[in-house]
């Protein structure tokens, strides 16, 4: 049996092993049996995700192949020397080997459920290393003529390319400079809260980038989005509607539902702009060409994204991703927020700079618009290298701030190519906001009664202000620099930005939001906050994917292309169980049990709302 015929039977059981590792990890987690069968196994092996997990397979049987021929490669100097059986001295040459991809993945992905315990000493594994080592070998016996040294040349020059080439941080980029034009560039931050900004003292926050250019831009201060998830919330950027009128209500909704809409990224194209979105997470937020843009660049998404990106934990795949390219053969866990394990933000920055730099002949001389979203302060609020904490709140800080490194190195290579330039406009923004344990606020009733207000993460509740409170501001030459605390809304981003560009809108009587830098704009008296798809292990403050996925995996189907989306049934029921509320800056007006509830969060009382609530074209109504 050759080398190479060993290596594969080697590792197909090695695969195996883990497999079986990852399976009882899975079961134990998902220990109900309605969840499985709730899944439509034949749907999902009947559509493209098939083809995915194939060539994941074969990824995977071919890394592993190429890990173990190197193994008994190296063994075979070693084999003449040692005290056991062949056939052992084999066996215990590939373990001290995975041994070490072991001790490396526990160095390189600490948060791995193949990491070791950090609390062993790296002596005692060097030890036991080193034990392994000289219970396999008998030095005596070694015989150096014995030893085939192009063999050995060949197997040590393979091992330190490996290490020269693994992607710690990718060092460089085309830097290319472009042409300067009026470009549109929108830095979008999953999750960002506006108090996580301090635009006075920008050095103190823990987000001084950013920080730094809200004090640069026309900031507005009071901003809200009308619905505190990713999806609904761009597809309101993107067409200046409330999630009502553009259809896109919760995430992962059917594509056919908002089929042939018009967006702000085909206004622009149709005005000779090039159009780009960008996104280290795709997995609920399914923006596509489709919706207006010349190029998509991220992990993909659909049914592989959240099985493969989740539960494709395994060393050698792990150590993999660090290979230049390793997008192209690991897709899902590569450059992917939703892969937190292998997920590293340093490495996204500079994919996405490398990607903007190589557009320069696609986009010919067409000004960009270039809408960017970074997801890293989102649940779990980790990534490959980062510390575990104490606290939500912490967490949610340590996420900020290095979201705020990958936005200025961004900001600061697009600034050198030219496309940030004296005629371009950038936008820095939110999604949403996010409520913590410690936004937990207590509303007292006329006869003394006590509520308190509860709903973590986001989109879980219209009665969170900080769920809905997001960060906005603009960059053009012709804005000065100043706060602006006038109610405004995502869904006001594309009709302020086409007047600034004197763009007339091609869809202009359907917009929802209006003109924030116009003279003759309207009076707003009430924004509208409505909820997204929830069950009850979303509005936990610890929140348990597990048990989000058992509740909630009923709801979903998989279509032919392999992709995830609500049910229609469903998806009508959780329109009907959507909490709607209206904010005027300081009372929030709540339809609550079809009756109205004033929460005024000034004085931090409560009490039923009596008056007729007169609310202005443009907002979700019930």
């Amino acid at each position: 049996m050759t080398l190479v015929t060993h290596s594969f039977f080697y590792a197909l059981a090695l695969i195996s092993v883990q497999a079986l590792f990852l399976t009882i990890k899975f079961a134990l987690m998902f220990d109900d049996k309605k969840v499985f069968s709730s899944l439509n196994y034949r749907d999902a092996l009947g559509s493209y995700f098939s083809i995915e997990l194939l060539q994941f397979f074969i990824v995977t049987v071919v890394i592993h192949t190429s890990f173990l021929l190197l193994a008994l490669n190296l063994h075979q100097y070693v084999k003449h020397s040692s005290k056991l059986r062949p056939a052992l001295s084999r066996l215990l040459f590939i373990s001290l080997f995975f041994f070490i991809v072991i001790f490396s993945n526990s160095i390189l992905f600490p948060h791995s459920s193949f990491s070791l315990d950090s609390k062993i000493p790296t002596s005692i594994v060097f030890l036991l290393f080193f034990i392994i080592f000289i219970s396999i070998l008998d030095f005596k016996k070694i015989n150096t003529a014995s030893i085939n040294k192009n063999r050995l040349i060949f197997s040590f020059i393979v091992i330190i390319v490996l290490l020269l080439s693994m992607n710690f941080s990718q060092l460089s980029f085309n830097n290319k400079t472009f042409k300067e034009n009026k470009n549109i560039i929108v830095f979008s931050i999953d999750s960002l809260r506006p108090d996580a900004t301090t635009t006075s003292k920008h050095s103190k926050s823990i987000a001084p980038f950013i920080s730094k250019q809200l004090q640069n831009s026309h900031n507005f201060t009071q901003a809200y989005t009308p619905l505190a998830r990713t999806f609904p919330a761009w597809m309101s950027v993107l067409t200046g509607q409330q999630p009502i009128h553009h259809k896109a209500e919760f995430n992962l909704t059917d594509p056919e539902r908002f089929k042939g809409v018009k967006t702000l990224a085909h206004t622009l194209q149709d005005n000779n702009y090039y159009t780009i979105y960008a996104s280290d997470e795709k997995r609920f937020a399914n923006i596509t060409p489709e919706l207006g843009f010349d190029q998509v660049f991220g992990p993909p998404y659909g049914l592989a994204d959240f099985i493969l990106g989740t539960f494709a934990d395994i060393p050698l795949l792990n150590l993999a991703t660090l290979l230049p390219a390793a997008e192209y053969i690991l897709p899902y866990s590569t450059l992917n927020r939703a892969s937190p394990i292998t997920y590293n933000p340093e490495n996204f920055s500079d994919y996405l700079i490398n990607k903007i730099s190589l557009q320069k002949e696609n986009a010919g001389n067409k000004p960009f618009f270039l809408a960017f979203h970074f997801c890293l302060p989102h649940h779990p609020f980790s990534w490959r290298t980062s510390t575990d904490t104490e606290t939500s709140e912490e967490a949610y800080a340590n996420t900020v701030a290095m979201a705020d490194k990958q936005v200025a190195a961004v900001y600061k290579a697009l600034k050198s190519m030219g496309i940030i330039n004296n005629l371009s406009t950038q936008i820095i923004m939110s999604d949403h906001g996010e409520t913590l344990p410690s936004d937990i606020k207590d509303f007292t009733w006329p006869n003394g009664k006590k509520e308190t207000l509860t709903g973590f993460g986001h989109g879980t509740s219209s009665k969170q202000i900080s769920q809905h409170h997001v960060v906005l501001g603009i960059q053009h030459p012709t804005l000065p620099a100043q706060n602006d605390s006038q109610l405004a809304s995502l869904i006001d981003i594309a009709p302020t930005l086409l007047r600034l560009l004197s763009i007339p809108p091609s869809n202009h009587s359907s917009f929802d939001g209006m003109d924030l830098l116009s003279d003759h704009k309207p009076t707003r008296h009430w924004l509208s906050f409505e909820t997204g798809y929830n069950v009850s292990a979303t509005r936990n403050s610890r929140i348990n994917e597990a048990d989000i996925f058992k509740q909630a995996a009923h709801a979903y189907r998989i279509t032919p292309q392999g992709k995830v989306v609500i049910k229609p049934k469903i998806y009508s029921e959780l329109l009907s169980q959507k909490q709607y509320s209206w904010w005027n800056g300081q009372n929030l007006i709540t339809l609550q049990n079809k009756a109205l509830i004033n929460y005024n969060w000034k004085d931090s009382t409560a009490k039923p709302y009596q008056e007729k609530l007169e609310l202005s074209n443009g907002l979700n109504n019930p």
